[in-house]
């Protein structure tokens, strides 16, 4: 080949060669430099990430006794506690925004300010914006009234009365359906009254009749114990938690799965009993009984209740309690079975605590409050609050060995023997032959000591609401917790206090 000819092959070469070196180097540049263009523009934190990085749930719910309840003994409610243990859950903090109405608990939700909003109840009106977990619970919408006024019967019987209820929320949704049935019903919202004051208001007579979730009377119905359901208002209505869409799905299924694992570890379950427990066991008869005794009888007896709580470290008001429960609160007491006094000890009780005059109010006191004491200790350490005060009421009632018969067959039926949740379902059994024959102890009528447990929960609750208690919730089981071994208030110290 000529030497011009090899130039011009590699001047030929050469043009062909530099584009092909060029897009090289620019494409190991843009390797070398992409590292550096994405540290520069992060990815943005899931809706779970900026909850874990802030370590804060921010919840919005309404206020109500069913929800958010500040208390005398400090705040409660099934949302608030079902929200807490979702934070607990995310290892972060609960953040808690009340409303006090759907309207504004959607539109705080909605414009970012909270995570979701809980306690929200299912209904054709919910803005596209809202997306909703699985139910957890329902709440059937009642038309309350005061007796011994005639009781509605239906919607007509609501004409020419007058009707107050909170503004825009599901109640207000569903009468306003009705107006295109009957023309003439008519009622009156209002943003300022949250559900006790409602009922208050009906049972002061300032108006005819109010509509409130059955759960959030259930609570509230001993308090004013003039007050009826009537009617209802409509069909249960699912509730549950809401997202807003525009965030994405990482949080939703956080809380998927939380309600979801609660459901199938019974601790919704147990929480529910422990809200509702007590209110459901009780009649408004035995409320409107107790609350006339507050003032008639409680005074004689309350420094004396005082007196023997601070020397056995118990709640005056659960002594108080249980001794209302026993006796209604009647010294000279007696049943035909022969259990006498206060605290209703009998022979072998009072002798084991050493009580020789069982109508000597004091020594039926001081008697009752060391033979709780007693119980208390004896319970198995895996027992824990606030289980193990039930389990010890239960007891106080049935015995242990009737008690210990239940939590075997708890056991066997697959359920929880230390929760009072799983152990009241079985205590029925005891009166039954394929049960007691079998178990150590034999017979027992053993629904009886579910409803006193139930009953003198309830007492209690009436009681800490005339009679609040600052710190109330840490101080008393901490009170109790004194009363157990130290191997059992090492495993009550691992759960949280809690309130009755």
């Amino acid at each position: 080949m000529h030497l011009h000819t090899r130039l011009h092959s590699r001047q030929i070469a050469s043009r062909h060669t530099r584009p092909v070196i060029a897009w090289f180097l620019m494409a190991l540049a843009s390797l070398y430099l992409l590292p550096l263009i994405h540290k520069e523009t992060p990815e943005a934190p899931t809706a779970l990430q900026r909850v874990q990085q802030s370590n804060v749930l921010r919840v919005v719910m309404r206020a109500s006794p069913a929800t958010y309840y500040p208390t005398p003994n400090g705040v409660t409610g099934f949302e608030y506690l079902m929200a807490q243990r979702f934070a607990e859950s995310l290892n972060v903090r609960l953040d808690v925004i009340t409303v006090t109405s759907a309207d504004e608990m959607r539109m705080v939700l909605e414009n970012g300010s909270a995570d979701l909003a809980a306690g929200v109840a299912f209904d054709d009106t919910l803005p596209p914006v809202l997306r909703m977990t699985e139910s957890y619970m329902s709440g059937e919408p009642l038309v309350i009234y005061r007796s011994p006024g005639a009781r509605p019967g239906n919607f007509a019987d609501l004409i020419g009365k007058q009707v107050l209820i909170a503004a825009n929320d599901q109640h207000s949704t569903l009468l306003k359906s009705l107006k295109h049935a009957i023309p003439a019903l008519t009622w009156s919202e209002t943003t300022t009254l949250d559900t006790e004051q409602l009922l208050s208001a009906v049972n002061n007579g300032d108006t005819d009749y109010t509509v409130v979730n059955a759960n959030e009377f259930l609570l509230l119905q001993s308090y004013y114990t003039k007050l009826r359901p009537a009617f209802s208002l409509g069909q249960p209505q699912p509730i549950a938690w809401a997202f807003s869409q525009d965030i994405d799905n990482t949080l939703f299924f956080a809380a998927q799965n939380f309600i979801a694992t609660s459901k199938t570890n019974g601790s919704l379950a147990q929480l529910s009993e422990r809200i509702y427990g007590s209110a459901t066991a009780m009649q408004q008869h035995g409320s409107h009984v107790f609350v006339q005794r507050l003032s008639e009888r409680l005074p004689q007896y309350q420094s004396m209740f005082n007196k023997v709580a601070d020397e056995f470290d118990i709640d005056w008001r659960l002594l108080a309690a249980i001794s209302y429960q026993e006796s209604h609160w009647d010294p000279n007491a007696e049943s035909p079975t022969g259990v006498r006094g206060m605290m209703m000890l009998t022979k072998a009780a009072a002798q084991e605590v050493g009580v020789d005059n069982r109508l000597d109010t004091r020594q039926s006191l001081r008697g009752g409050a060391q033979y709780l004491r007693n119980i208390y200790k004896r319970l198995p350490t895996s027992i824990q609050e606030p289980d193990r005060t039930w389990f010890a009421l239960a007891a106080y009632n049935v015995g242990l060995g009737h008690l210990e018969d239940a939590r075997r067959i708890t056991d066997m039926q697959g359920g929880d023997p230390d929760t009072w949740v799983d152990v009241k379902q079985r205590l029925p059994l005891l009166k039954q032959a394929h049960w007691h024959s079998k178990s150590r102890h034999g017979y027992a009528r053993g629904d009886e000591p579910v409803h006193f447990v139930q009953r003198i929960r309830h007492y209690y609750d009436l009681l800490s609401w005339n009679f609040p208690q600052q710190d109330q919730d840490e101080e008393f089981f901490m009170s109790l917790n004194q009363l157990a071994s130290s191997d059992a208030e090492n495993a009550a110290a691992k759960s949280n206090t809690h309130t009755l």
